[in-house]
């Protein structure tokens, strides 16, 4: 939420609080969007998430900064001290179970010599992003 939010405070907000405002979001992205509607919907909430869906992160947060929305954004970026002025963060706060990341490939394909660096790096930033995603 943005500074001076009627949510800004020192402590986060219940989930059934946060939600009585609009989410601002990109396209469906489950499992976390059938999540939080059920959450959503088990409290009342008017609003089905994401009320206003935006698949670009710098339009999400300027949309934060100007209203009432929420949005939620990775640690790294939360991390940084200038989103921290303009964005109240509640650092180790997890109301969303993590998301699951998954590479596909078909049965029985032997990695090609141009795929094995691409995999491996995506398995790095994988284990960067959180210590408990499963690779």
């Amino acid at each position: 939420v943005r500074r001076g939010h009627p949510l800004d405070g020192p402590d986060p907000p219940s989930f059934e609080e946060l939600l009585a405002y609009p989410m601002v979001g990109p396209s469906h992205a489950d499992p976390h969007t059938t999540f939080i509607n059920s959450i959503a919907s088990a409290s009342n909430s008017p609003y089905r998430t994401p009320h206003l869906t935006v698949d670009s992160f710098a339009l999400s947060l300027r949309i934060v900064e100007r209203t009432d929305t929420f949005s939620f954004a990775f640690s790294r970026y939360a991390a940084a001290p200038e989103f921290d002025e303009t964005f109240r963060v509640w650092h180790d706060w997890s109301p969303v179970p993590p998301m699951l990341f998954h590479i596909a490939t078909r049965v029985g394909w032997n990695e090609t010599t141009a795929a094995k660096p691409l995999i491996e790096m995506l398995r790095l930033r994988i284990r960067r992003l959180s210590d408990d995603a499963p690779v």
